[in-house]
Order: C-alpha cells, then sequence, then structure tokens
C-alpha cells in the first residue's frame, strides 16, 4: 500500500509518499518534498491569510495532489499546525485542499505535540528517557518520554516565523523572550538529570547540520547526527555572524529559511541550556512522519480484522 501525508506548516509545506512493504522497518520512502509557503507571515492585521498566502498555499497544494496522483497514492492525510488554527480564516486551507481530494485536519498544539513525538520514532528507536523538540515557523512543540511514551509536553508560541516578525535580529532580546518562555514553563523536576538527550527534528535542526559540515553536507549524514555543547557553539557562532545572503552563498540554506534559521537555532540552543542537555541528536522526521505512522497501524489494523 502506498502512503502519503502532508505537513501543512506555517513556514513549509511537505508531502512524503512511502510505501508499505511487509517486514520492512522503517518503511521505503518513494518522495519527501518541501515547499517554501509562509503562511505565518501571511496573516494580516485581522489576523486572517491574505489572498497572496492563500494563492501561495493553492499553487502548492495543487503541485502536491498532482505528485499524488503521479504516484498512485492509496490513501492520504494532511495536518495544518499554528498558522492555520491562529487565522480567522484558516478553514480556506481545509476548503482548498478538499477540492483537490486532501483531508486536512486542523490540529490543536497537543496533538501537534503528540505527532511530533510519534514522528521522532520513525527512523530512530529510543528507550531511555528522552526529549523531542520541534521548532516550527509558528510554535515549538516541546516533549518529553520514554520510549515512546509521553510524559510531558507543551506547545510553545516560538516559531521561528514568528520570533523573525517579532524581534529581527535583535539576538539579546530574542535570547531572553525564548528563556523566559522556556522558564517559565517547563518545571524545574525535568531539568538537570531528567534526560541527557534531545531529539530535535525537521526543517531547522537539519540545517544547523548543512552548516556544520559545509560542502559535505548530505541529508542522509544529518539523520542521527548528534551535536554536543561545543559543537552547537560553532554552529551558533556561524549563524550570528553570517547574513540571510552569506548562509545561502556560502553554506546552501534554502533561501526561504535563511532569514529565519538564526531564529530556529536560537530556540534550540536555549533548550538545551535550559534542560541541561549534553547532547542534541538531530532528525529529518517530524509531524508528517507521525501522520505516516497512523496510517501504518490503520492500514495494519483492517488487514488483521
Amino acid at each position: 500500500m502506498r502512503l502519503a501525508a502532508i505537513d501543512i506548516g506555517s513556514n513549509t509545506f511537505l508531502l512524503t509518499i512511502i510505501d508499505q512493504v511487509a517486514g520492512a522497518r522503517p518503511p521505503c520512502i518513494i518522495l519527501d518534498e518541501v515547499r517554501y509557503v509562509r503562511l505565518q507571515a501571511g496573516l494580516d492585521s485581522q489576523g486572517n491569510f491574505s489572498l497572496d498566502a492563500l494563492n501561495r498555499a493553492q499553487r502548492v497544494l495543487e503541485e502536491f495532489a498532482e505528485l499524488i496522483k503521479q504516484h498512485r497514492v492509496d490513501r492520504v492525510k494532511g495536518v495544518a499546525t499554528s498558522a492555520t488554527r491562529q487565522a480567522g480564516n484558516g478553514h480556506e486551507i481545509v476548503r482548498l485542499a478538499g477540492k483537490l481530494g486532501i483531508p486536512v485536519e486542523i490540529i490543536s498544539g497537543e496533538r501537534e505535540a503528540n505527532l511530533t513525538f510519534s514522528g521522532a520514532h520513525f527512523f530512530q528507536s529510543v528507550s531511555e528517557t528522552h526529549w523531542v523538540v520541534d521548532v516550527g515557523g509558528g510554535s515549538t512543540e516541546v516533549i518529553l518520554g520514554q520510549g515512546e511514551q509521553i510524559t510531558w509536553k507543551h506547545s510553545f508560541p516560538l516559531g521561528c516565523v514568528r520570533l523573525y516578525q517579532q524581534w529581527g535580529r535583535d539576538i539579546l532580546g530574542l535570547r531572553q523572550h525564548i528563556r523566559e518562555q522556556f522558564d517559565s514553563v517547563v518545571p524545574l523536576a525535568l531539568r538537570r538529570g531528567q534526560s541527557v538527550l534531545a531529539i530535535a527534528v525537521a526543517g531547522t535542526a537539519v540545517e544547523l547540520v548543512r552548516l556544520y559540515f559545509g560542502n559535505s553536507f548530505d541529508l542522509e549524514r544529518a539523520e542521527g547526527f548528534v551535536f554536543d555543547r561545543s559543537q552547537l557553539n560553532q554552529v551558533m557562532d556561524v549563524l550570528m555572524h553570517h547574513s540571510p545572503h552569506q548562509l545561502v552563498r556560502n553554506f546552501g540554506v534554502p533561501e526561504s529559511r535563511a532569514d529565519v534559521l538564526l531564529h530556529g537555532g536560537l530556540v534550540l540552543d536555549e533548550f538545551f541550556n535550559t534542560i541541561g542537555l549534553q547532547f542534541l541528536k538531530i532528525s529529518r522526521s517530524g509531524i508528517r512522519f507521525g501522520v505516516l505512522r497512523e496510517l501504518l497501524n490503520e492500514s495494519g489494523s483492517k488487514d488483521s480484522e
């Protein structure tokens, strides 16, 4: 069976198509595409998506629908996150996708955290206590769990596009704001000694690996790469001393991510400090892989009936 998941994020839209093959772990990835839509930046003063933002969304959804058709997908499911649930006309995204045969669910921050945590285990199996953190365009999901059981979670309004719009490149102000958010919410009992490992998932995390490896970067090398404190410091130094244009030219960072990568990097850096981590493991996974695991479980249940 061929399955597809779409993550309608606040900065990016992502489509992943997999083949469910008996005995294959993880399933075979047929297609993994990202497009930069910037829905969060498309919110107007009334809190609605602008016509331009909706047009950008429609073009990408049409492209994804054609790819789904070309690859003969059996089941598809989409989820929309922070920007769409924040927008007064977020239902327009659901309507546009529905016209193309793509069912989309606008998910809560709690469900977003659940899918993020599940998706983090698509490529990697972790039995010990660990954190999962996903810096999105509109929000950041932070989850603590053991194995695949969640013990604590929270959705923070710390998305990289949101922070870019609010703070520009005011690094000191940004750091203080992020630190205050984490300090006010993450219980002291969960810090310093609860876990030495965190898995940072999705685009921001992967781009930090790109900065570390430079010209020798490739996506396969990013999966499972582990930063220690000194390596993360090295990458943050690059971020703080290079303009978005330089990140694109010198490191190959996608242009539509370069201007907000500093903000996402600061969120991960401050999380590292707040929790007292020793290591930060990177994974390309994220919400869409949690959706795919749901689809795999649903199809498995039907097959057993």
